[in-house]
C-alpha cells in the first residue's frame, strides 16, 4: 500500500509480514507505533521512505515493542533514523534480525534513539550511513522516566548492546556507533584499577564493531558526552580522517575492558583518542593501528584516565609516539606492554608532552 501502518492498540503480533515500500508525510515510512508494544518477529521492513523521522519504524508516547528475527533494510528519512527512530518516552527489545542499508542526512543511519531504553541482542548493523553522527547507530542517553509498562527483558535504567555485529556503516562522526549524552565536568574521588563498575546508561559487549567509517572522529565508535561501559568487543579496521580510528572519547565517562583494538586508521589516535574524558582502560590490545599524526595505538590528553594491563604493540605513527601519545592530564599505567611501535617522529614506543604520569611494572622495549 502507500500508506504505513498505524499501530494505536495492545495486543498486536506481527509475523512472517513484509512492509516494503511505503512512504509517509511525517514520521513512520513503514510503521508508526504509538502507545503500544506489538511483538514482530520473522518480519521485514524496507524500501519505505518518510520526509520526518523513523524511514522503516518510528516508535513513541510509551511504546515498548519486541523484535524478533527481523530485518530492517533499504529504507530512508529526510531526519533522523534512517531504518528507526525510537523516542525518549518508549523502550525496544530486539532478539535476533538485521539494520542494513538504511541512510539519513542526519543522524543514525540504522537506528536513531533520542533517550530511550534499548535491549539489542545478536543483531547485525551493516552499511547504513547517516550525513551526522553514527552510520550504524546513534545513541541519546536518556531523560529519566519509568520504564514503560510493557518492556520485556530491558534491564533497569541502562541500555544494552550484546552480542552484535556492527560493520562498514559510515557518519562524519561514529561510523560504527555514536553516543552521545550529558556531558561529564566533574571528576569522580577515585576510579578503580580493576573492573568494577562505572555510572554508565549503556552497555555494549560481545560484539564486533569493524571497517565502519568516519569522515572527521570515531570510525568504529565515537562517545561524546556519555557514561558508556564498552567490554569484550573487537574494534578493528575502522577508520576516520582526524582522530580515533577505532574509539574517540571526547568529554566522557568510560570504562574499556577487554578489548582487541586493530588495524585501525586515523590521523590522531589510530586505535584510541581520548580528550576532555575520564577513563578506565584495562585488560587489552591495542596492535597494528596507524596515525597519519601522533599516537599511533593511543592518543590522551586533557584526561583523567587509568591504564592497566594493556599490551600495546605493532602501532605506527607518521608523527609522534608511536604507541602512545600523552598530552596533559592526569595519567597512570601500570602492569602494561609497550613494544615494537614505530614513530617517524619522536617516541617510537611513547612521547609525553607536558604530561607526568605515574608509570610503574611497564615494559617498553624494541620500539622505533
Amino acid at each position: 500500500t502507500s500508506e504505513e501502518i498505524f499501530s494505536e492498540q495492545y495486543g498486536i503480533t506481527i509475523t512472517n509480514t513484509v512492509i516494503d515500500s511505503n512512504s509517509a508525510m511525517y514520521d513512520g515510512g513503514g510503521f508508526f507505533i504509538d502507545g503500544v508494544s506489538p511483538i514482530l518477529s520473522n518480519t521485514t521492513v524496507s524500501n519505505n521512505t518518510t520526509d520526518g523521522y523513523g524511514g522503516g519504524i518510528y516508535i513513541e508516547s510509551n511504546s515498548a515493542p519486541l523484535l524478533s528475527a527481523v530485518t530492517v533494510s533499504e529504507n530512508s528519512s529526510n531526519d533522523d533514523g534512517g531504518g528507526l527512530y525510537v523516542s525518549w518516552n518508549s523502550s525496544l527489545t530486539w532478539n535476533g534480525g538485521t539494520i542494513n542499508n538504511n541512510r539519513t542526512p542526519g543522524e543514525g543511519g540504522g537506528l536513531f534513539s533520542d533517550g530511550a531504553l534499548l535491549s539489542l541482542t545478536g543483531l547485525t548493523v551493516a552499511e547504513n550511513s547517516a550525513g551526522n553522527s553514527g552510520g550504524g547507530l546513534c545513541i541519546y542517553a536518556q531523560s529519566p522516566f519509568e520504564q514503560p509498562e510493557g518492556a520485556q527483558g530491558l534491564p533497569e535504567d541502562e541500555t544494552v548492546i550484546d552480542s552484535c555485529i556492527i560493520v562498514r556503516n559510515r557518519a562524519v562522526a561514529g561510523g560504527g556507533i555514536a553516543v552521545n549524552g550529558m556531558v561529564i565536568k566533574t571528576m569522580p574521588a577515585a576510579m578503580p584499577k580493576t573492573a568494577g563498575l562505572i555510572p554508565g546508561f549503556l552497555s555494549i559487549a560481545h560484539s564486533q564493531i569493524d571497517s565502519n567509517t568516519a569522515d572527521f572522529f570515531g570510525g568504529g565508535v565515537a562517545l561524546l558526552g556519555a557514561p558508556i561501559t564498552l567490554l569484550s568487543s573487537s574494534i578493528s579496521g575502522n577508520q576516520s580522517t582526524i582522530s580515533g580510528g577505532g574509539i574517540a572519547s571526547i568529554m566522557s565517562l568510560a570504562w574499556l575492558s577487554n578489548l582487541t583494538v586493530i588495524n585501525n586508521i586515523s590521523g590522531q589516535g589510530g586505535g584510541v583518542y581520548l580528550t576532555q574524558s575520564q577513563v578506565l582502560f584495562d585488560s587489552s590490545s591495542v596492535r597494528g593501528n596507524t596515525a597519519y599524526s601522533d599516537g599511533g595505538g593511543l592518543y590522551i590528553h586533557e584526561v583523567y584516565t587509568i591504564l592497566y594491563n594493556l599490551v600495546i604493540d605493532s602501532n605506527m605513527a607518521s608523527g609522534n609516539g608511536g604507541g602512545m601519545y600523552m598530552g596533559d592530564g592526569l595519567i597512570s599505567m601500570d602492569s602494561s606492554v609497550v613494544n615494537t611501535n614505530t614513530a617517524e617522529g619522536n617516541g617510537g614506543g611513547i612521547a609525553m608532552y607536558a604530561s607526568a604520569p605515574q608509570l610503574a611494572n611497564i615494559n617498553v622495549s624494541r620500539n622505533t
